[in-house]
């Protein structure tokens, strides 16, 4: 559509000082790797959404600029091609009769 967005949001999760002296249990593992998962996925879903609401104020602008060629700009145009065709027709047939009174049989042009 020609508009910017993110496309995808890097993060990076503190690392525990403590996790380099202590050894840790499992459970502490699995909580801190289900941690780092949660934060990279709610920065994917924050730019989703970011991505997605600049999407959708790009159609809302697309779609009021449609409206306006619809309901202003089209109508006008329309209006000045329909003049202009008038006037060219009106033109046409003006030379159409000058010719023809020009070209009259015993027509001398200098009794105009």
């Amino acid at each position: 559509m020609g508009v910017r967005y993110p496309a995808s949001a890097e993060c990076e999760t503190p690392t525990r000082e403590s996790a380099s002296t202590e050894p840790g249990n499992a459970a502490l593992i699995c909580a801190q790797q289900a941690y780092e998962t949660a934060v990279r996925s709610g920065a994917q879903a924050a730019a989703a959404r970011v991505a997605a609401a600049i999407v959708d104020q790009a159609v809302a602008t697309t779609r009021r600029q449609l409206r306006a060629l619809r309901r202003h700009w089209i109508p006008r145009l329309h209006e000045a091609l329909a003049l202009l065709e008038f006037i060219l027709e009106q033109s046409d047939f003006e030379d159409g009769v000058r010719r023809r009174h020009a070209a009259a049989p015993g027509r001398n042009i200098q009794d105009e």
